[in-house]
């Protein structure tokens, strides 16, 4: 669109307009009145969506999906292979910094002024993207009968399929910790405060042992780094089942997030580097689907366990799903290095 060509050939006018539009935001927001419905002289028809009940966990998912896999398309394009694992676990660990530094300003600003935390919150979504428009390189690339070929080639590509397939094994485990843990949590005695206080354990995790974990990413081939993730994530689970105290219940979310920090960045590398050029979107929003999955299947099979079969067997499960998964991805591991090896040999050779 032309709007567009315009924007990157003038990135700056685009910036100060935005500026000028957040500048005068304050003094709208305080001369607009509040009205859902204003009144409308001509025939309007509403279509109204209400989710009710709907977890924030899903909403979010709702509205960030999308960023996420572009952005995991883009970082995948800039970095080479080789340094692809680290580069998302760095991702990983900013989304996280992120994620504990908006909680404290978010819940600090909600108290004063929920207009003030919005006005805030699109600044800096403005901010991205004048970061975006001015220092990332733009990473799409036309290559023939790239364009046009849909999710087909992707869907058939076996071994994306198994790579999903193992990612969805280690997300199904991974929402237990939003889906049960917290019930296991309330089984032992302790309320809404309590969960909250050994969940905070695992965004801190993430913020100080990341440095741990690229030095062990510098040093490890990226399948075997997986598996072991996935075999982490699975004892970290599995050792809730001993768990009785918030002390307890948080030394086994130390174990289980060095898994997941592994996982999640191994994880996407790995999609990246056995996916063309040209579809490399279209493979992660496949992989994508694992974790959406599981989204829908974890909360279903995961409460049943819990309620039917009891603790001890919903954790030990969870080991046993992670161990699938090692499984799974060290069967593939051939065939990863049979594709990287090719695709590495196609863009050497400029094809």
């Amino acid at each position: 669109m032309w709007i567009v060509r315009l924007a990157l050939r003038r990135p700056y006018t685009f910036v100060v307009a935005a500026l000028v539009l957040l500048l005068l935001t304050p003094y709208v927001l305080m001369r607009t009145p509040t009205d859902i419905f204003p009144n409308i002289d001509i025939p309007v028809l509403s279509v109204i969506f209400n989710y009710g009940g709907l977890p924030p966990e899903e909403m979010e998912r709702r509205i960030v999906n999308n960023f996420e896999r572009f952005a995991t398309t883009i970082v995948a394009d800039l970095v080479e292979p080789r340094n692809r694992p680290r580069a998302f676990a760095m991702l990983y660990w900013a989304i996280n910094l992120g994620v504990a530094f908006s909680g404290v300003a978010g819940g600090y600003l909600a108290e004063r002024s929920y207009s003030l935390l919005f006005v805030l919150d699109a600044a800096t979504c403005l901010i991205f993207a004048a970061l975006i428009l001015r220092f990332v390189p733009e990473t799409h690339r036309a290559t023939p009968g790239g364009g046009g070929q849909g999710y087909g080639p992707a869907l058939r590509d076996g071994l994306l399929l198994g790579l999903t397939g193992a990612l969805f094994l280690g997300a199904v485990v991974y929402m237990q910790s939003l889906v049960t843990l917290p019930l296991a949590v309330r089984a032992d005695g302790y309320g809404p405060e309590g969960f909250g206080l050994v969940y905070a354990v695992n965004p801190i995790t993430v913020i100080l042992l990341q440095p741990l974990v690229l030095w062990a990413m510098d040093r490890l081939p990226a399948v075997p780094l997986l598996v072991g993730s996935a075999l982490v994530m699975g004892i970290g689970f599995w050792l809730t089942a001993l768990a009785d105290t918030l002390v307890v219940f948080g030394l086994t979310i130390v174990v289980w997030t060095l898994g997941e920090i592994g996982f999640n960045a191994v994880g996407p590398a790995l999609i990246a580097n056995i996916a063309p050029v040209d579809l490399r979107g279209r493979y992660n929003g496949i992989a994508g689907v694992a974790f959406g999955a599981s989204a829908f299947v974890a909360p279903l099979a995961g409460t049943w366990v819990f309620d039917a079969l009891g603790e001890t067997t919903l954790w030990t499960m969870c080991f046993v799903l992670q161990a699938l998964s090692a499984v799974a991805i060290l069967a593939l591991r051939p065939m990863i290095r049979t594709r990287q090896a090719a695709l590495e040999a196609t863009e050497s050779a400029g094809v």
